[in-house]
């Protein structure tokens, strides 16, 4: 399994492009078992979606 730094680090990836198969699932499998990594990737899912609001 992943260690927290490298999930933050596919999180902060998917927002800029598409992750492949083994690092949508490694993220996936990581955050149903972490609540901090689950917590920051919704923080950056609302702030893409403030931004892009901001920009529209």
């Amino acid at each position: 399994m992943l260690k927290c730094k490298q999930i933050t680090e596919l999180v902060s990836l998917s927002q800029e492009q598409k992750l492949t198969l083994k690092q949508r699932v490694n993220v996936q499998v990581h955050l149903m078992l972490c609540s901090r990594c689950r917590a920051f990737s919704q923080n950056c899912k609302t702030v893409d979606k403030l931004m892009k609001e901001f920009n529209s």
